[in-house]
C-alpha cells in the first residue's frame, strides 16, 4: 500500500496509477505504474538502500514520499526469494515491479 500511495501522489493530476499482476515461468509479477514521478534513472537501484534520501531521487513531486520502507520491502521480498526493481524515464513516468515465486502447490490448484 505505501509503495501504491506513494506512486498516486506523484502522479499527474488526474493520471491513473496503474497496478497489474501476471504469472511467468514459476513466478508472480507485479508491476505498478505511474505518469509523473520522475526518478533520476542513475540512482533507481540505490533507492533500495537501507540510507537511501529521498530529496536525491524524485524530481517534480512536491508531495511527500516516503522510500524507507524500501529498503525494508526488498529485503522482505529477496528473503521470499524475489526481487524488486525500479524504472523511471524522464515526462513518462515510473515503473516499480516485484517478483515473488509461487508454491507449486498453489500453481496446480488455480
Amino acid at each position: 500500500m505505501n509503495l501504491i500511495n506513494n506512486m498516486a501522489r506523484c502522479s499527474k493530476q488526474d493520471s491513473p496509477v496503474v497496478i497489474g499482476a501476471k504469472g511467468s515461468d514459476g513466478y508472480i509479477i507485479v508491476t505498478v505504474i505511474n505518469k509523473g514521478m520522475d526518478i533520476r534513472s542513475r540512482l533507481t537501484e540505490r533507492m533500495f538502500d537501507r540510507f537511501c534520501q529521498v530529496d536525491n531521487l524524485i524530481n517534480d513531486c512536491k508531495r511527500q514520499v516516503d522510500v524507507g520502507l524500501l529498503y525494508t520491502y526488498r529485503d522482505i521480498i529477496e528473503a521470499h526469494g524475489g526481487k524488486i526493481r525500479a524504472a523511471s524515464k524522464i515526462n513518462k513516468g515510473s515503473r516499480f515491479s516485484f517478483t515473488l515465486p509461487v508454491e507449486k502447490n498453489l500453481s496446480r490448484e488455480y
